[in-house]
């Protein structure tokens, strides 16, 4: 599957020539594929090689091959014909539903691409190659996959499907940059002051929490941040059906990461997400870190927050914290045998006595006052999880639409307080807007 090189014209190259050194352009490159040269041999030696194919079969001056060659070898770097999305500000999302039509998402509002590829053939080509780029490959016997690519501080998490489940190539690429710090989420506007302070002295306190929210708020970026918030000395471990989490040792020194393992085409050599939390305990992490969970997978993960991995954290989808503890979170559980049989209501006092806070994400469809880019995205509401008198999701900041700020509601969370009086984190009164009754929170005392 090669792109075709459309050759300027020259007085040195006639319109025969220009069509030939297509075709042998193509045909070099395809038999390169093939081998894996075109990946692992250095690109000033493929280069070379092609130059030297094409003096030799046109007999054409060696500056004008070199240029052919150039311009055929350039397709491979970087996003090709994306590339100008790839770099503008604010393009978070891209869509590559077909060869000429590219749909794109700048600062939450979606865009159409003027640009493209010249057909099908070359769009084939383009995934193939940024499948090779993380050591994928995707074809007939493989036609669905995703995975990571990384340039420097910039993440992009990639999901491509060809023939035989896709009538053509599509694929569709997220950008994550940087990771952002608490404190700038504050300063963003993402978290009030009091709720970014809270967040961290909930992480520091080692709570176990979720987040929720839809596609493209944000969970896995704050789930990144709050890592970046933990103590360097600890051994957090992060699992993920692919890796997509925007961290690395730099930020987390000694955070650890397994990935999924996909079946072959034959359905065999998965090693799933349920196997990997089940197994990777053994690992003795001080927090285990799932970076999305979708299915009955979610057992294991409020098992490990109960057994004593304190700090676990992981994301959801849901449209908001309440139905996230009383709909999405019963359901996921129905799908583990572990928990199949059971009631509705102990599926809930499980989840209940597991999780200790939700923080729900929003995005915002168009321009608020403060925030006149659409796309804002914002903390919705972080509530607690209460066991008593019977399960419960009360918060304790909310977005108020008329201020547009995350504010107190005035619930003190007495059972986010446990993990203080371990780890020595005392909270502000200035969050609640009401006394913290002492009871609660004695330095040193008790677990």
């Amino acid at each position: 599957m090669m792109p075709n090189v459309r050759l300027g014209r020259d007085v040195s190259v006639s319109p025969e020539k220009e069509a030939e050194a297509e075709r042998l352009i193509d045909a070099f490159l395809e038999a390169a594929i093939q081998s894996g040269e075109l990946y692992t041999k250095p690109e000033p030696v493929i280069e070379n090689e092609l130059v030297r194919h094409l003096t030799e079969q046109l007999f054409i001056p060696n500056a004008r091959a070199r240029e052919l060659a150039r311009a055929a070898l350039s397709f491979r770097k970087g996003f090709g014909p994306l590339e100008p999305l790839i770099r503008e500000e604010g393009v978070s999302d891209i869509w590559v539903v077909g060869p000429k039509r590219i749909i794109y998402e700048k600062w939450g509002v979606q865009g159409v691409f003027d640009g493209g590829f010249e057909n099908e053939r070359q769009l084939q080509l383009f995934v193939e190659k940024l499948a090779a780029r993380a050591n994928r490959s995707v074809d007939y016997a493989n036609p669905i996959t995703s995975f990571i690519i990384t340039e420097g501080e910039t993440f992009y998490r990639i999901a491509i499907a060809v023939r035989p489940v896709s009538p053509i190539p599509t694929l569709a690429i997220r950008r994550f940059t940087s990771v952002p710090s608490v404190d700038g989420m504050i300063e963003s506007g993402y978290f009030s002051e009091e709720a970014g302070a809270f967040f961290r002295w909930a992480v520091l306190s080692r709570r176990n929490f979720l987040v929720s929210g839809g596609m493209g708020t944000g969970k896995t970026t704050l789930l990144a941040s709050a890592l970046k918030e933990t103590d360097p000395m600890e051994l957090p471990l992060l699992i993920e059906e692919v890796m997509e989490m925007p961290v690395t040792n730099r930020d987390v020194p000694n955070l650890r990461r397994i990935v999924v393992k996909p079946p072959a085409f034959d359905g065999s050599g998965e090693i799933g997400l349920a196997y990997l939390l089940k197994t990777a305990l053994q690992m003795k992490p001080t927090r285990v870190i799932v970076s999305e969970v979708r299915d009955g997978a979610i057992f294991y993960m409020l098992q490990a927050m109960q057994i004593g991995h304190e700090g676990s954290m992981s994301t959801m989808h849901a449209e908001n914290a309440t139905k996230a503890l009383f709909a999405r979170l019963p359901m996921m559980l129905a799908q583990s045998p572990e928990m199949r049989e059971l009631s509705y209501e102990d599926k809930l006092q499980f989840i209940a006595s597991s999780v200790h806070m939700i923080v729900h994400l929003v995005q915002e469809p168009k321009p608020l006052r403060r925030y006149p880019k659409p796309g804002f995205r914002h903390v919705g509401e972080i509530v607690e999880i209460v066991e008593e008198p019977k399960p419960d999701a009360i918060p304790v900041f909310r977005w108020n639409p008329e201020t547009e700020r995350v504010e107190p509601t005035g619930h003190v969370p007495e059972r986010l307080f446990e993990g203080a009086w371990r780890y020595g984190h005392a909270p502000d009164e200035a969050w609640f807007r009401k006394p913290v009754p002492k009871k609660t929170f004695v330095p040193g005392g008790p677990a």
